[in-house]
């Protein structure tokens, strides 16, 4: 019996991850398959595994990869940290999750950084994706401001708010909700930001969403003259580090 890889959402029209693992597997001749398991809820989960026995490991996404971590043995230290988890591998029926988001964005957002003096990032969402990207800027020393329908905390702050703010010292947007995703039934919110007396910084727009290429945050981006980059280089990045948790 082949191994059974594949990813578990609440919606999966848009993913390219079957399409990825399907190449990947093809190129280098793995006999292995990967499948998109749409659930409406994480406690399914365990039915899910019972029916599909050669399932080896699977990738989490949208919007369970923070409640994931409740059915899971064992969790690895960077994802306990994070509260979130996107790759769970199957080790003789434990479960054992890890993130790979953090380190995707962490080597796709460096080399977008060179050259600047970036201290201050602003962050869209506060779920899984989210707290992945802060993760991964807090260790580049990047200060991180959360943005949210609803305020949380004092790190957090309303759409409304930020559209008050002076945002200058901010020079990385990232935007990990699903907002502007092909299907998805909201595109992002149109927002009017101070982004002036930037110095040299030029405004970086990252979405985390990458379908479809060119996404509604990313054209909020150019209109401030902003770098902008989509989300599938660190969807690839993400997929190739989540396979060599799965030995393949």
């Amino acid at each position: 019996m082949k191994p059974l890889f594949g990813l578990i959402g609440k919606s999966l029209s848009h993913s390219f991850s079957k399409r990825l693992f399907d190449e990947y597997a093809l190129k280098h001749n793995i006999a292995a398959d990967y499948k998109l398991f749409e659930i409406t809820s994480v406690n399914m989960l365990p039915s899910l595994i019972a029916a599909n026995p050669s399932l080896s490991g699977f990738n989490v996404t949208v919007p369970f990869k923070e409640n994931v971590i409740g059915y899971l043995d064992d969790i690895d230290a960077a994802a306990r940290d994070i509260g979130a988890v996107n790759t769970v591998v199957i080790d003789n029926t434990r479960l054992k999750g890890y993130n790979t988001d953090y380190i995707a964005f962490r080597d796709t957002i460096l080399p977008l950084l060179a050259g600047s003096n970036c201290s201050g990032a602003v962050v869209f969402g506060t779920g899984g994706a989210a707290k992945a990207a802060a993760y991964a800027l807090k260790l580049l020393n990047v200060h991180v401001l959360f943005v949210s329908r609803t305020k949380k905390d004092e790190l957090t702050v309303s759409y409304d708010e930020l559209q008050k703010m002076e945002l200058s010292d901010y020079c990385l947007f990232v935007n990990a909700t699903p907002c502007g995703t092909l299907g998805f039934n909201a595109e992002f919110p149109e927002l009017r930001l101070s982004l002036k007396n930037r110095g040299e910084n030029t405004p970086i727009f990252y979405d985390l969403v990458y379908n479809p290429p060119e996404t509604s945050f990313m054209k909020l981006g150019k209109q401030y003259g902003a770098i902008v980059c989509n989300g599938f280089e660190m969807l690839s990045l993400q997929a190739e580090y989540s396979r060599l948790l799965f030995a393949i």
